[in-house]
Parts: C-alpha cells; sequence; structure tokens
C-alpha cells in the first residue's frame, strides 16, 4: 500500500485487512503502548508522530549532540542498515510510503541487532510535519522515481518545494546527498538546492566507502547507467 498525499498523522492501516496483508498486524502494533513485536517499536507512524515535530532527539534518547540521519524512500533497508552500523552514535530514520517496506526495514534492523535505527511510513513531501526547522543532520536521497513520462512527471518527488523543506530542516553543516540515473533530473534538483542555500561539494570518504551500491544503483550499472550524484551542504 503506497501512501501518497494524505496526512502522516492519519492511522491509514485502520480500513486495511490484516488476513490480506501480512505488514498490516506490525503496523498496527506500532500504535499500541507496548508494542507486542520487536519490529513495532521501530516503526513510526499515524498518531505517533505527532508529537515528534522538534523532539525527535528526545522521542529516540539521542544526546543534544546525537546526529539525526533521514533517509527518503529507503526502500527494503539496504544502505539505512549500513548507515547505521557506519554512524552507532547517530539514529537513522528511514521514510517510505510503502507499508511493506516499512516493516520489512525495520525486522531487518531487529535481525541485525541494531537499536539506532527506526522507520516512518509518511510521504517525505510531509518533511515540514515531520521535522522542526535546524533538527536534521543529514539526508540520504537514493533513486528517487523519476516519473519519466511528461504527464506524471507532477508525481516527481524532488522539486522548489522540496528543496525548500530540505533547506529548512537541516541544520547549519547539515547535507543533502542525492543519487540519481536521470541526468535532467538530477540537474533540475542541482538547480532547486542551490537555490535554497544548499552548496555542492565531494562526498566525504567515510560516506562514500561505507556506503555500498544500493539495489537500483547496482541495477542501473549492470544497464550501463552510471549514477548522478550531488552532495549538498547547508552552510548558514
Amino acid at each position: 500500500m503506497p501512501l501518497r498525499d494524505r496526512s502522516p498523522f492519519d492511522d491509514h492501516t485502520a480500513h486495511l485487512d490484516a488476513a490480506v496483508n501480512p505488514y498490516v498486524t506490525p503496523m498496527r502494533h506500532a500504535l499500541e503502548e507496548k508494542p507486542a513485536t520487536p519490529e513495532a517499536h521501530l516503526i513510526w507512524h499515524g498518531p505517533k508522530l505527532k508529537d515528534c515535530r522538534g523532539h525527535w532527539r528526545k522521542q529516540l534518547g539521542l544526546p543534544a549532540d546525537g546526529k539525526l540521519l533521514v533517509e527518503i524512500g529507503c526502500h527494503k533497508g539496504k544502505n539505512l542498515l549500513e548507515l547505521a552500523h557506519l554512524y552507532p552514535q547517530a539514529h537513522c530514520l528511514g521514510i517510505d510510503i510503502t507499508l511493506k517496506r516499512v516493516v520489512l526495514t525495520a525486522q531487518r534492523a531487529v535481525v541485525a541487532g541494531l537499536a539506532n535505527l527506526s522507520t516512518i511510513f509518511a510521504n517525505a513531501k510531509s518533511l515540514d510535519l515531520l521535522f522542526a526547522p535546524g533538527e536534521v543532520d543529514g539526508y540520504l536521497v537514493f533513486y528517487p522515481d523519476p516519473w519519466l513520462k511528461r504527464r506524471k512527471a507532477k508525481n516527481r518527488l524532488l522539486d522548489q518545494s522540496l528543496a525548500n523543506k530540505l533547506a529548512t530542516t537541516l541544520k547549519p553543516g547539515g547535507f543533502c546527498w542525492l543519487k540519481t540515473d536521470q541526468a535532467p533530473y538530477f540537474e533540475e534538483s542541482r538547480k532547486a538546492f542551490l537555490s535554497v542555500g544548499l552548496t555542492c561539494t565531494s562526498t566525504p570518504a567515510e560516506l562514500a566507502t561505507g556506503l555500498s551500491e544500493s539495489t537500483f544503483e547496482r541495477r542501473f550499472r549492470h544497464q550501463g547507467i552510471p549514477p548522478n550524484s550531488g552532495y549538498f551542504i547547508k552552510n548558514k
């Protein structure tokens, strides 16, 4: 079930049949005061998100200087788990619009023994509702759907509006790392990022070598399509 342009604070599992969709039950457990399953502790959605904006560090038990890193479109958690391993003192949040991916990523974090990883069932277009200004230390946006057909381009995640939300919710010195297989989409996004005060610079070696290819990056490499990658930082 993909989540499109609806409020992240609504319980979108309320009208789903748990007998048909096996991922509904852990999502419902996540809303309980004492979640019944280990992965449910790591899942944030619906009413559970209402008091998080501006208070994520308290909610996650992070110290004041603990980094909050967010992957937009975490898929099934491959890079997010690597990020959590790479930065054990940070907390890594994965946002996805697909219920299955949110649950699978949380389950894989439990299997890997990672306590510094959580998932959010929400549309990233709601970033300004999820995070307060200056709350996030870094974003990863790897291979967002390019919506290649012209009539579908309006569905693209990355646009001027999201660039503003990314820049606003980033801390000074925070970063946004973008990868896409589509050069025109990358160029449009780059211009939007620059227009909101982000600066393009080289990707830190620790990150560049610490994360392996994403699922989609590997797929496109096998097709002979190189990545278009940019690492953008907020200077002020």
